[in-house]
């Protein structure tokens, strides 16, 4: 008859699976990172297209990229305990993935740029609406804009002809559009 010492056999086996685990964890540690760049690459190719002029678009147009390049993730733990975090790191990425509302804070209005303000890549061509020469504020019942005399254009029937640099909105509703998280998970 065989005899089967269990206690000697566990003991055995505990050890070889403490001998393994550095390995493992190690492997567990390089594979989260693996499926991090992975994740960062494809958000950024697959979410982000460049600035059309369209809103509303099947991805986020970006106008300075710092969205796109803050697009990052972390590698935390040791072991079997690894984590993944997965984060964009401006401070409105989180109004781009939930969507909300932008309300003037130190100013009575929010300047929205319009296409006469931006350049073709639609990054705006003076920081501030104030860095504007020759502007004023054109009221009318459907809203307020910040416009100016058109350049080089002569005046049409005794009127100035206008290029609308700006909107006047007190807030604005961003709606959810980044799809950071969903795309993180269908993937």
């Amino acid at each position: 008859m065989t005899t089967i010492d269990y206690d000697d056999d566990a003991k055995r086996l505990e050890a070889t699976i403490l001998a393994l685990g550095p390995r493992v964890g190690v492997g567990l540690q390089r594979a989260l990172a693996r499926t991090g760049a992975q994740h960062q690459r494809t958000a950024a190719k697959e979410l982000f297209a460049p600035y059309s002029g369209e809103s509303y678009a099947d991805k986020l147009q970006h106008r300075s990229s710092d969205l796109r390049r803050s697009l990052g993730f972390a590698v935390r733990g040791a072991g079997f305990e690894g984590e993944l975090r997965i984060f964009a790191g401006t401070p409105y990425a989180r109004l781009q993935e939930k969507g909300g509302t932008v309300t003037a804070k130190r100013a009575k209005f929010l300047t929205i740029p319009l296409k006469a303000a931006l350049t073709a890549s639609g990054r705006p061509k003076r920081p501030r609406a104030r860095d504007w020469d020759d502007t004023f504020v054109l009221s009318t019942p459907k809203g307020a804009w910040i416009v100016r005399p058109r350049p080089g254009r002569k005046q049409r029937l005794g009127k100035p002809q206008l290029e609308f640099l700006y909107r006047l909105v007190h807030s604005v509703r961003i709606p959810p559009r980044f799809g950071f998280s969903r795309h993180f998970q269908e993937k």
